[in-house]
């Protein structure tokens, strides 16, 4: 439940982010590592930069993300193999129900 909630919240500072110009990114390579490492019973190798980076010991991220102002400009998508599930919502539901 945890994981569901940070992807919604990502989702939508992401969503906002982008409205301010900003662009954003998941990086979550060193807490899938991780992970890894705790499910193949292995020491955690990558915990200990976490706890650094975080300032917290024992917390552990759930999500981790890059944030800034892009330096190259972005476009808007231009449909390609994706367009055919596209569709306008008010055409496909005038009344706004």
């Amino acid at each position: 439940m945890q994981c569901l909630l940070a992807g919604r919240i990502w989702q939508r500072a992401h969503l906002l982010a982008t409205t301010w110009g900003l662009a954003g990114r998941p990086c979550n390579e060193a807490v899938e590592w991780v992970d890894r490492q705790q499910a193949l019973g292995q020491a955690t190798q990558g915990a200990s930069p976490l706890a650094d980076l975080l300032g917290e010991p024992g917390w552990e991220p759930t999500f981790v993300f890059y944030l800034g102002y892009p330096s190259l400009p972005s476009h808007p998508a231009r449909g390609g193999r994706w367009s055919g599930f596209c569709f306008d919502l008010e055409a496909a539901n005038p009344q706004g129900h």
